[in-house]
């Protein structure tokens, strides 16, 4: 049995723990809402969470691991867990370790921190091959690093690169300031009077900064081109709007979304310096999406050239590489063969 400890269980996780109950026994342990649905393979334990200034604990962790008895344990690696890092040390020589998303992160005693405890012989799994590099280069042991590149289901996904129709710039997710949606209302404006296109923008999503969005909507004279859906969740919605779709825009901000609009053959465009938890790296520039400079300029280029032909046929060899990237690199096979590759490490490890 495998143990996987996380903060919460959010819902894109679910089929890749369902992925590796083709392996092992499963159970999900966590500190968040249950979110376990009937059809779900795996186990799910929720344990009461304990805060300590940054620190977080989950109670009756020693505790459940001890009478679960399992053979792997896979945590996060994220020392502001600070009782999952102990636990590491109290169990490791029972219970075989496996560390989960590294990365840099914002603090450097974090990181130093991080970096001594990667010294020990524990296989660390990373959310992509960048993150894993880097890594490297600062030290961590190649042999022991494996990629579960971070990705989730995309229920219904079909290639969309081939729609007779590309009409449409789309922006899936949480409307928020980070994201820079305000520059791609601007940029999408002198498209429209650049090319003198019908074209749409669509906005897919609820968030803080949707009534600014809208009187900028408003304010730009766009409201018969610029569409506010609020949140869409059921694929076969989802899909409607990706059938149409030229590309994904979203300035400021890399996150999941790259993977969905991926997933349905769609090229992903974003900034070079983007705010991304590592999914941008999942772009390959000018083969799969598209990274712009940070300026308004180059937003307005890049946009324009995906429309600069009527049947969009850069924007459709993208949406072709994204959708083949997804199914080779980014799927959910894809992603649980990380932590198999972890686990046959440390069955041969110990023989």
């Amino acid at each position: 049995m495998v143990i996987f400890i996380q903060g919460t269980l959010p819902h894109y996780r679910r089929e890749v723990f369902n992925e590796m109950c083709k392996y092992d026994e499963v159970l999900v342990v966590h500190s968040g809402v249950s979110n376990k649905q009937d059809k779900d393979k795996f186990r799910e334990c929720v344990l009461p969470l304990g805060k300590i200034g940054p620190f977080r604990m989950q109670k009756g962790l020693y505790k459940l691991i001890k009478q679960e008895n399992p053979h792997t344990v896979v945590s996060m690696f994220d020392i502001r867990w600070i009782y999952s890092v102990i636990l590491m040390y109290l169990l490791d020589s029972r219970v075989k370790w496996v560390w989960w998303g590294m990365d840099k992160g914002a603090s450097k005693i974090a990181l130093k921190l991080k970096l001594l405890i990667a010294k020990r012989n524990n296989p660390i799994v990373f959310y992509n091959s960048h993150i894993k590099y880097e890594m490297i280069g600062k030290g961590v042991n190649a042999s022991r690093c494996f990629v579960a590149n971070n990705t989730f289901h995309v229920a219904g996904a079909l290639p969309c690169f081939d729609n007779p129709i590309k009409d449409t710039f789309i922006n899936v997710g949480s409307l928020d300031f980070r994201k820079q949606n305000d520059v791609t209302i601007k940029v999408f404006k002198r498209i429209l009077l650049r090319t003198n296109l019908d074209l749409k923008l669509v906005f897919i999503g609820d968030g803080v900064e949707r009534k600014v969005l809208e009187d900028l909507v408003v304010k730009e004279k766009l409201l018969d081109s610029v569409i506010f859906t609020g949140k869409i969740e059921n694929p076969k919605e989802l899909v409607k709007y990706y059938r149409d779709s030229i590309a994904s825009v979203s300035f400021g901000q890399a996150g999941l979304a790259v993977l969905q609009s991926m997933a349905y053959g769609v090229p992903f465009v974003t900034k070079e310096n983007a705010i991304s938890g590592g999914e941008k790296h999942n772009i390959i520039h000018r083969e799969n999406g598209i990274f712009c400079k940070d300026n308004v300029e180059s937003l307005e280029e890049v946009m324009f050239e995906l429309v600069r032909d009527n049947n969009c046929t850069y924007a459709r060899e993208l949406g072709k590489n994204a959708f083949n990237y997804y199914k080779d690199k980014a799927s959910v096979e894809n992603m649980a063969s990380g932590f198999i590759k972890a686990q046959e490490y440390l069955k041969n490890r110990n023989g």
